[in-house]
């Protein structure tokens, strides 16, 4: 984080979701990225001194249900998703941390055809342009909700 910026961290109070709540309340009309980064510092804020933040290829397993985001990609500009039940025992690969310590991390579930219908429902697997789904899983729940069991840059 630039200086200038990090100057401006600590006064910054928005969310990601405050941002686009402003964006959908026709309160403004673009997001810029030094904005992004502020809400993402801000988020980053109140989260344990201790958590381990999680690296690209490392495998977690869920250690109870859990409701976790799933986006959708179109072959299209568009991104649909909603909110899913992922149950206890599933595992998740993590992949493309935006940086050294993520609010949060985008993951493939290894039992990703299983789990398909349960996830995405059947009129957005039937749109033309469907493509996939992944999940958005943040840092906290990944630490509270799931266990580490392998992975890595490595696949050690």
């Amino acid at each position: 984080m630039s200086p200038r910026l990090w100057l401006h961290s600590l006064f910054w109070r928005k969310t990601l979701d405050d941002l686009m709540a402003g964006m959908n309340a026709g309160k403004r009309r673009m997001i810029n990225r030094d904005e992004i980064e502020l809400a993402k510092a801000y988020k980053r804020r109140p989260m344990p001194k201790d958590i381990r933040y999680p690296r690209e290829g490392e495998i977690y397993e869920s250690i109870e249900d859990v409701t976790v985001t799933y986006m959708t990609s179109h072959h299209a500009p568009f991104t649909g998703g909603g909110k899913a039940v992922l149950p206890k025992g599933e595992q998740v690969r993590v992949y493309k941390p935006d940086n050294d310590r993520p609010d949060g991390v985008y993951c493939n579930p290894l039992r990703y055809d299983e789990l398909h219908e349960q996830i995405v429902p059947a009129e957005e697997r039937a749109n033309e342009y469907y493509s996939n789904y992944y999940f958005s899983i943040d840092t906290i729940t990944l630490n509270k909700s799931f266990r580490l069991v392998g992975g890595g840059p490595a696949g050690t």
